[in-house]
């Protein structure tokens, strides 16, 4: 750790500090206001600590050195996934595998890191009837189980990419909240109910809809049910999903316009075209102004058809000429509430909170009558 702070320019006083921050340190746990005894700890940094984040980022920055060019690593916190395009040979392809786990084997034992094998597991994600046989792929000498699925950041990801047991499994989580709900009703009025359900049960079956938006309508439907449901016990209702859904995407595509991007984000960063009319044949609509390019192709798969990368021309061409370009010159965030509102069918009165309250004009003539009759 202190030779990687220094390769990064650390040097003096601040070098000293952090020497000084990773020698002898010692932990103790306090509850009920009782503290346990010290224990040393020689590794690791304790989490939720200060510096804690940027010493692990630190501390992983090399794991990949040591990989082979055919492999795209990525990881958030302390999950770390292998991504491999397979398009050659089993042998060819299990030996590259498993050459790359032996190295982070290797890497782990000399940065004192321990990997779970329990929590490691191969996946093959393919449209093919005769996928890859991902058999033979081994950590340390033990062949890795194979998964139909798996779990990355919240996100519940199919061998066939359908999304299908994503939106299944915060369905099954909203419904678990709507009993909670409705056995507290009788307690709280329909405003209160709602609050609760927004803050609660919405935002659980909203959780990254950017990512599985491109799930089959007979998936999304479940999600509606649960609303529905929700809005039937408790008398109230709330903004269709599908509109939020379509206001989220629409918000993230003017974070990538506005350069808010990081790492492979870049690569969804919406292309704008610039001729002053579009017609589309099938549906004859006419579309003023800059729109952005469509990446649909004949062959596409239909779970690609409604991702967020195909999804979004559609939902630009909803948002009226005069709004795009207030947000080519002013910046693409400055009408991201305007366009939110026009998606969900807003209107001024339902944000009392943004509206501005302004002086009858006789009260401005009293003013100025006084004013100038004390002057004189």
């Amino acid at each position: 750790m202190k030779k990687r702070l220094k390769k990064l320019g650390m040097k003096k006083r601040a070098l000293k500090l952090f020497k000084s921050y990773l020698f002898q340190r010692f932990l103790k746990v306090v509850s009920n206001g009782e503290s346990s005894s010290l224990k040393q700890i020689f590794a690791s940094v304790p989490q939720g600590g200060k510096w804690s984040s940027f010493l692990f980022d630190l501390d992983i920055s090399e794991l990949g050195d040591e990989l082979s060019c055919e492999v795209i690593p990525f990881g958030y916190a302390d999950d770390v996934a292998l991504w491999y395009e397979v398009d050659f040979d089993h042998c060819i392809t299990t030996a590259v595998i498993n050459q790359d786990l032996q190295s982070l084997y290797e890497w782990g034992l000399d940065n004192k890191t321990t990997f779970e094998p329990e929590k490691m597991c191969v996946m093959v994600i393919s449209q093919k009837k005769k996928p890859f046989d991902p058999s033979g792929i081994c950590f340390n000498g033990e062949e890795l189980s194979v998964h139909d699925d798996t779990t990355l950041v919240g996100l519940k990801i199919d061998k066939r990419m359908r999304w299908g047991p994503m939106v299944e499994k915060l369905a099954t989580k909203a419904r678990q909240r709507i009993g909670a709900l409705s056995r507290v009703r009788h307690l709280l009025n329909s405003i209160n109910l709602k609050t609760m359900y927004l803050m609660f049960i919405r935002s659980i079956m909203e959780y990254n809809s950017i990512s599985w938006m491109g799930a089959a309508q007979s998936h999304l439907n479940t999600l509606d049910r649960v609303q529905h449901t929700a809005e039937k016990i408790c008398n109230f209702t709330a903004e269709p999903l599908q509109a939020r859904r379509d206001a989220a995407a629409l918000a993230f595509a003017f974070k990538l316009l506005d350069g808010k991007t990081r790492g492979e984000l870049v690569h969804f960063v919406p292309k704008l075209i610039e001729p002053l009319r579009l017609c589309r044949k099938r549906t004859r609509q006419t579309l003023e102004g800059t729109q952005v390019a469509s990446k649909l192709k004949s062959n596409s798969l239909d779970v690609y058809k409604r991702s967020f990368v195909c999804a979004l021309p559609k939902i630009w061409s909803r948002i009226p000429s005069e709004l795009i370009e207030q947000g080519a010159n002013y910046g693409w965030c400055k009408i991201k509430t305007a366009c939110t509102n026009l998606l969900l069918g807003r209107t001024k009165t339902d944000h009392p909170k943004k509206r501005k309250t302004i002086e009858k004009p006789e009260i401005y003539s009293t003013k100025l009558n006084n004013e100038l009759n004390g002057n004189m």
